[in-house]
């Protein structure tokens, strides 16, 4: 794959729980339209780190750019109406609403969150939800979940819930999409069903970064793989490239 703009620079990033830098001086780059793994041992600071970059944490030092804008002080739903949308290690959905339910609510900017297109302008936020339903339910298709449409979303299995978790971010029209261990707790069928949903949506244009564990996943689908360890960005380049690091190695993969 040809070497593409970045999306996403992070440059000297650093953050402290107390004395303990679980982000420590960190930087890298995420390529646009590629899908990337961001890996290493537990502890290497990984979840802090996609935690820094969606506005959960603000950084102490450093600064992050999202396509060209330096997005740092932004709080979460100030990058997410930018396009950069998360999902989590465990999934968060809406149990007492149906899955349905659950993806119509992150569709970006709808007309009838604004209360004079619903007093005034009702025929363009019945159209809206329309498209957002329509919308919802072609995504439902595409992740098997269209029979379960109806259904309460805490009455799906922890499989399926992964499944509405990532179908769910992609209502948001993500620019960049940051998974937090979308493999984590899943079967190797269904980890093999999710692996092919980031390709084909990755075909789309939408950049992906992903934290997992499953070295033979990352292997099978990224472009480009960035090394954590201890807080920081040890190495970069694509899954070969980073099994033959030394550093790498001895921080991480073993011999």
């Amino acid at each position: 794959m040809s070497q593409q703009a970045e999306i996403l620079h992070v440059e000297h990033v650093t953050h402290a729980f107390g004395g303990v830098k679980a982000v420590d001086d960190c930087s890298f780059s995420v390529p646009s339209g590629q899908i990337t793994a961001l890996i290493g041992p537990n502890g290497a600071g990984k979840s802090t780190m996609v935690n820094i970059v969606s506005g959960f944490y603000l950084s102490h030092q450093g600064s992050i750019r999202f396509n060209g804008e330096d997005i740092s002080r932004w709080p979460p739903y100030r990058r997410g109406s930018g396009g950069l949308i998360r999902t989590f290690q465990i999934s968060r959905g809406f149990g007492a609403l149906t899955v349905a339910e659950n993806m119509m609510a992150p569709a970006q900017h709808q007309a009838g969150e604004q209360l004079l297109n619903a007093i005034f302008r009702p025929g363009l936020v019945r159209q809206q939800e329309r498209e957002n339903y329509e919308k919802a339910l072609a995504l439902l298709n595409t992740f098997g979940l269209y029979e379960k449409r109806d259904d309460y979303a805490r009455n799906l299995s922890g499989g399926q819930k992964r499944l509405l978790e990532m179908a769910r971010a992609l209502m948001a029209s993500p620019k960049l999409l940051l998974l937090d261990e979308p493999m984590a707790g899943v079967n190797p069928a269904l980890a093999e069903r999710l692996a092919q949903h980031i390709v084909e949506l990755g075909k789309t244009g939408v950049t992906f970064l992903l934290i997992e564990h499953n070295l033979g996943i990352v292997d099978q689908i990224c472009d480009h793989v960035i090394v954590m360890a201890s807080g920081r960005a040890l190495a970069t380049g694509t899954m070969k490239q980073v099994r033959a690091n030394q550093d790498v190695v001895a921080a991480y993969l073993g011999g």
